[in-house]
């Protein structure tokens, strides 16, 4: 389910990505949710587009940690992309809810609410892979037995990003 300003709207696909850092010591894991929606007539403008959600989580060990709980406050950022009439506008906000609720597998089920603009969003999204350049130190601070054992290796710049993929579960 998604109402954008009081408005359905069919939602075409959703899926989640997480990168994990280190900041000042700590572990942050960013789960980054992109969801798409059907175009829809809506006073007389043709409106879609999609929806990001940032989520920065700390202590997060394992995947299923992230099962019911719940985030509120600055926590991250979401970016409202509105395709109207073939012109897109973007919004962001910071302060938002957010939950995630039970785990099956690669899918989690969420809800987040934001109140300017208003935004209600409640669906199932399915984990795709998971990003760090520090493998090393995920290894220690995460568990990755969700995950498969090799990772996809990319050079960008001076950097090197791994990308594990979580496995068919």
């Amino acid at each position: 389910m998604l109402t954008l300003n009081h408005i359905s709207f069919q939602v075409k696909s959703t899926e989640m990505n997480l990168k994990q850092r280190t900041y000042q010591g700590k572990s942050i894991i960013t789960a980054e949710i992109m969801t798409e929606f059907f175009p829809k007539m809506v006073d007389g403008d043709v409106l879609s587009g999609a929806i990001t959600i940032k989520l920065d989580m700390t202590q997060v060990k394992s995947l299923d940690v992230m099962a019911n709980k719940k985030y509120q406050g600055e926590i991250g950022n979401v970016t409202f992309s509105v395709n109207k009439n073939g012109i897109w506008e973007h919004v962001s906000c910071s302060d938002f809810e957010f939950a995630f609720h039970k785990r099956s597998g690669n899918q989690f089920a969420f809800e987040m609410h934001t109140k300017d603009p208003v935004c209600d969003l409640e669906l199932t999204t399915t984990l795709v892979s998971l990003y760090t350049t520090n493998d090393e130190k995920l290894k220690t601070q995460f568990e990755l037995a969700d995950f498969y054992e090799t990772p996809i290796t990319r050079e960008i710049g001076t950097s090197s990003i791994k990308k594990y993929y979580i496995k068919d579960i």
